[in-house]
């Protein structure tokens, strides 16, 4: 297999700027972030992620627990429903 870094790059950073764009929404929806192994997070306030260059760290929600997370570990993002 063929391993471009510049397109790794690249990916990552559409990973990043979609998590961006999401936290930014307004009204603020939900989110749910699938890893690389099967972990799903639930992303519920827009204040429960911290982006560095290469690591994320996630908030887990009420909890003082927290999880640092490299991008390529990031396998989906989704947007999540909530019923009304």
């Amino acid at each position: 297999m063929d391993h471009d870094p510049e397109a790794n790059v690249s990916q990552l950073l559409q990973i990043v700027n979609e998590l961006k764009t999401l936290l930014r929404n307004k009204p603020f929806a939900p989110l749910g972030i699938s890893l690389i192994g099967g972990t799903s997070l639930e992303v519920t306030s827009r204040f429960q992620l911290a982006f560095g260059r290469s690591q994320m760290t996630y908030m887990y929600a009420r909890s003082d627990r927290s999880e640092t997370i490299t991008y390529e570990q990031i396998a989906a993002i989704k947007q999540l429903t909530t019923d009304h």
